[in-house]
């Protein structure tokens, strides 16, 4: 079967609300749970910080070279893991234009089956090429009212362009009362929630390691959330496995608003 790769871009316009986690997490979910090929695209030009994730510190030529003209961008992909391939940026030149990233990214659609972008943290031409870029965008939050406002800027921004939205992904839930829940983000905003994380040092143990939480701790909670979020962009439902969620699932009473917004979301790509 011919490939023809979905780009699916990760956005925010506020920094530290763990956007490169969770696009690259769910690259490598894709990749490894799902058997996909998958293409990692760093579309942070001004503050590159993916190759970090894959102890990739060797980048002296990346995405920027490729849209100056200056390097073929065959040339610049770097394999990581199985079927996981990286598009870093090694350097950010004013004279190059990222709005170009859109025709670089579709000349790559047969290799692959899925490509994720990981967008600039801020409202920058970097976040405009990445949306414009992308098929699919799913924007990430953390449940206070400072983000959420750059949230639905964000979002306005993706449907003055008319890049669909596929939801929402709220991050750093503490559970604490005073934290905006999925149901008045999706109130506010008009998009679907579709993945919850809870705020884990797993997270944080995993990055000073250089490895993905995914790859250090694929039985935590974040790591089950992400590949709920990946199976559902490959039609399919995640079911965790061992005994005691099997029993968990068995005398759940109630189907989370999440896991609707998923099966929404198979039907929305397939």
């Amino acid at each position: 079967m011919t490939r023809r790769a979905e780009i699916v871009g990760f956005i925010s316009i506020k920094g530290g609300v763990g956007k490169t986690t969770v696009a690259s997490n769910v690259a490598y979910s894709l990749a490894n749970d799902m058997d996909k090929r998958v293409l990692l695209v760093d579309g942070n030009f001004s503050a590159p910080t993916l190759n970090s994730y894959f102890n990739v510190i060797d980048c002296d030529v990346g995405l920027g070279e490729v849209l100056a003209g200056k390097a073929r961008i065959q040339n610049v992909i770097r394999p990581v893991l199985p079927n996981l391939h990286l598009l870093p940026v090694h350097y950010y030149n004013s004279n190059v234009d990222p709005k170009h990233m859109r025709q670089a990214l579709c000349s790559l659609r047969s290799n692959y089956d899925f490509i994720v972008i990981d967008s600039s943290p801020a409202l920058n031409e970097e976040t405009l090429a990445a949306i414009h870029a992308s098929d699919r965008l799913f924007m990430i939050t953390t449940p206070d009212h400072v983000t959420l406002g750059s949230t639905m800027r964000a979002v306005k921004i993706a449907k003055d362009g008319r890049t669909p939205i596929s939801g929402i992904v709220i991050n750093k839930l503490r559970g604490k009362h005073y934290e905006i829940g999925a149901k008045e983000v999706a109130e506010v905003t008009g998009i679907p929630v579709v993945s919850s994380y809870t705020d884990n040092d797993k997270v944080l143990r995993s990055l000073s390691d250089g490895r993905l939480v995914n790859v250090n701790y694929p039985k935590a909670d974040v790591a089950h959330e992400t590949r709920r979020l990946s199976y559902a962009l490959c039609g399919k439902v995640y079911k965790p496995y061992g005994l005691f969620s099997s029993i968990g699932n068995m005398f759940s009473k109630r189907v989370s608003q999440a896991n609707i917004n998923r099966s929404l979301l198979n039907s929305d790509f397939y």
